[in-house]
């Protein structure tokens, strides 16, 4: 079990860096990326679980955190581009 416990905190320590790390040149942007980084970290903590369990219940849940985080890491990219354009007109 120790093993798995050092999974989780190699991820979550690389959501805290890539968070720590992320900055914009306005408070939105910096929002943005800060958020994309903290999904991230979702999906990576729910990789983990699908790859060490096998329980039905978390396996579903930690999927759908996959598929809904993704889902606003894409909304998020697309709305640093917007914000990113609309900065440059």
């Amino acid at each position: 079990m120790f093993g798995m416990s050092d999974q989780f905190s190699s991820v979550e320590k690389k959501m805290h860096h890539e968070m720590m790390e992320a900055k914009g040149d306005t408070t939105a942007e910096t929002w943005i990326k800060k958020m994309i980084a903290h999904h991230q970290g979702a999906i990576d903590m729910s990789r983990v679980l699908l790859d060490n369990s096998d329980h039905g219940p978390t396996r579903a849940m930690a999927q759908k955190t996959i598929d809904e985080q993704q889902k606003d890491i894409n909304e998020l990219a697309d709305m640093l581009v917007q914000h990113q354009a609309e900065l440059r007109s």
